[in-house]
């Protein structure tokens, strides 16, 4: 329950801003979002994120959390703002070390709660 919690802490503190608000928002070209890219600001969020994300990958690597099997609120909380940061280009290539965290992100993205409830997936 604590590694849960740190979880969520290190997200809303540390990851959200640079990686959806930052990176996402300046980043991703779609039709359907009107966003303004900005391609500066969107280094600048991957770059911040890079801390978090760390810190993320050690929690994955041993295991007990972030492990694509035992779901917690952490997995629920991190898998949008993942999801979104892993829709810009960029993001992904940063994140291509973090090999427990993709590993992570592979078990869940496979998951049909998370295909059914992407916003942007064709109705």
């Amino acid at each position: 329950a604590a590694r849960m919690a740190q979880i969520i802490g290190i997200v809303d503190a540390h990851l959200y801003m640079p990686l959806v608000r930052k990176a996402f928002v300046s980043g991703f070209d779609h039709p359907a979002t009107r966003l303004v890219l900005d391609p500066a600001r969107c280094a600048e969020g991957i770059a911040e994120a890079q801390p978090a994300l760390s810190m993320l990958e050690s929690i994955a690597a041993e295991g007990l959390q972030l492990n694509g099997q035992d779901i917690s609120l952490a997995d629920l909380h991190l898998v949008p703002m993942i999801d979104y940061g892993f829709r810009v280009e960029g993001v992904r290539s940063a994140c291509a070390p973090y090999t427990a965290l993709l590993g992570w992100w592979q078990s869940l993205s496979n998951r049909p709660s998370v295909i059914n409830t992407d916003p942007l997936r064709p109705l």
